[in-house]
């Protein structure tokens, strides 16, 4: 099991915790959200600082990019492509995919990395997904 250290400390001034670690901190580079660094340097943010971790909801009608973990991505029209950053190094990390306009949404995993064994899956209208990453690849949870 991977042990939790909490620091305050900026995070450019922690280092990479020791494998198998992960630093919790309030980042003031981040507009004092909380970042989760593990052991290979990778960063990821949550939610806004002294309330918790709480998802962000965009709204989007064109191709787009995941950029906050937790984040719920909703498709208002059209018909285009939303992508996954990397799983790896970011086990756990969940996204939340939403089609609430009329086109067809294509979700593609990063570079060969798969969701549920596929490099895309299409959400039509009126659908949603979220996806864990394993550390590898995505799967639908």
């Amino acid at each position: 099991m991977a042990k939790i250290q909490l620091g305050t400390e900026n995070g450019a001034t922690l280092g990479n915790p020791p494998s198998g670690d992960y630093w919790f901190f309030n980042d003031s580079n981040n507009s004092d959200q909380y970042t989760r660094r593990n052991s290979s340097g990778i960063d990821v943010v949550f939610g806004a600082g002294g309330g918790g971790f709480s998802p962000s909801l965009r709204n989007v009608s064109s191709t787009d990019t995941f950029a906050t973990a937790g984040e719920t991505i909703n498709c208002t029209s059209g018909t285009f492509t939303v992508n996954l950053p990397t799983a790896v190094g970011i086990q756990g990390t969940t996204y939340t995919l939403v089609n609430s306009g009329a086109g067809l949404i294509t979700w593609d995993g990063d570079g060969t990395e798969t969701i549920n064994g596929s490099l895309t899956i299409d959400l039509a209208q009126y659908t949603s997904r979220t996806v864990q990453s394993d550390g590898t690849n995505w799967i639908i949870i």
